[in-house]
C-alpha cells in the first residue's frame, strides 16, 4: 500500500503543478505578438475573412478545383512557428479556432486543394529543431461567430498547453451570402478543367519518366500541379476511411514524405524531375487504394 502511494503521489503532484501553470496564464494574445511555450514559439501573422466562397488555385485562368460555398464564412490564418525543442516534430494535430461560447472549429480536411503556390498546410509537416516555418490554416465558421481565437499550442503530445490569439478585429464579414441566382461552376468551365487536368497529366507523365534527363526538365509549376492532384486523391481517400485507418494513413504519409525528400536529395541534378516521379508514383498508389 505504501509503495503504491509513493508511486501515485509524485504523479498527482505533477498533474497538480501542470494544472496550476495552465490556469495561471489567461492572457489573450494579439496578431503579430509572439506566443512562447517550453518547446515552441508562435506568431500569428494575419487572419483574413474570405467570405462565403472559397476558391482554389488556377492554371491559365481555369480553376483546378471547384469553388466551395458555405452558409458561414471561410477564415484564412497565416502563422509562423519555431520548434525550440531539441528534436524534430511531426505535426498531426493542427490548431483549432475557438469562440466565446466554447465552440471549436477544426481546420478543413481538404485545405491543400485551396492553397496557392508557395503556401503550406501544417498537417503532416516536419518541423526540425530550431527551425521556423510559416503555415496556412483555413476554417469554416458561422457568419455570426463572436470572439474568435486561434488556439496556439505546445508541441508536446502530453500535458499540451494552449494560448489564445484574438482574431476578432480581422474577421468581420466581407462578402454577401451566396444566393440561388448565383451559378455554380459552368459546364464550360468544368469541360475546360477536365481538359486542363488531362493535359497536365500527360505532360507530367512524360516529364517524370526520366528524372535525370537533360532536356525537358520539369519546372516547379509542374511539381505544384502534381502535388495538387496528389492532395486531391489523398483527401478523397481520407474522407472514405474510418477514424483508425485515417490515423494510419497520416503516419504512412509522413513516412512517404521522408522517402520523397531522400529521393530528391539523391537526384541533385534534377530535383523537380525526381519530385515529380515520386509524387506521381504516390498518386497512382493512393488512386489504387481509393478504387479498392
Amino acid at each position: 500500500m505504501k509503495k503504491t502511494l509513493k508511486k501515485i503521489l509524485p504523479l498527482g503532484l505533477i498533474l497538480l503543478f501542470k494544472a496550476s501553470c495552465f490556469a495561471a496564464d489567461d492572457k489573450v494574445y494579439s496578431l503579430g505578438e509572439p506566443v512562447t511555450f517550453d518547446d515552441s514559439q508562435w506568431v500569428v501573422l494575419s487572419a483574413v475573412n474570405l467570405g462565403h466562397v472559397l476558391r482554389g488555385p488556377s492554371v491559365e485562368d481555369v480553376s483546378l478545383v471547384e469553388p466551395k460555398k458555405s452558409e458561414g464564412v471561410f477564415i484564412k490564418v497565416k502563422f509562423k512557428i519555431k520548434n525550440t525543442g531539441s528534436s524534430e516534430e511531426s505535426i498531426l494535430n493542427t490548431p483549432k479556432l475557438k469562440d466565446t461560447e466554447g465552440n471549436e472549429y477544426e481546420e478543413m480536411d481538404d485545405i491543400a486543394m485551396y492553397l496557392a503556390e508557395g503556401e503550406d498546410a501544417m498537417t503532416l509537416a516536419q518541423l526540425p529543431a530550431h527551425i521556423s516555418k510559416t503555415f496556412i490554416s483555413i476554417y469554416e465558421v458561422p457568419s455570426e461567430v463572436k470572439g474568435l481565437n486561434f488556439m496556439t499550442r505546445s508541441l508536446a503530445p502530453l500535458f499540451t498547453d494552449y494560448k489564445p490569439v484574438s482574431l476578432n478585429q480581422r474577421v468581420a464579414p466581407t462578402a454577401p451570402a451566396p444566393t440561388a441566382q448565383q451559378p455554380a461552376v459552368s459546364a464550360v468551365n468544368v469541360q475546360a478543367l477536365q481538359q486542363q487536368l488531362a493535359s497536365l497529366q500527360q505532360q507530367l507523365a512524360a516529364k517524370s519518366a526520366q528524372p535525370n534527363a537533360t532536356q525537358g526538365v520539369p519546372t516547379a509549376q509542374d511539381v505544384a500541379a502534381a502535388d495538387i492532384q496528389l492532395s486531391t486523391v489523398y483527401h478523397q481517400l481520407m474522407s472514405n476511411l474510418p477514424v483508425q485507418m485515417k490515423s494510419e494513413l497520416k503516419k504512412a504519409e509522413i513516412a512517404w514524405i521522408k522517402e520523397k525528400d531522400a529521393f530528391i536529395a539523391a537526384n541533385p541534378n534534377n530535383p523537380n524531375g525526381a519530385a515529380l516521379q515520386a509524387i506521381n508514383k504516390r498518386t497512382q498508389f493512393l488512386q489504387q487504394k481509393l478504387r479498392n
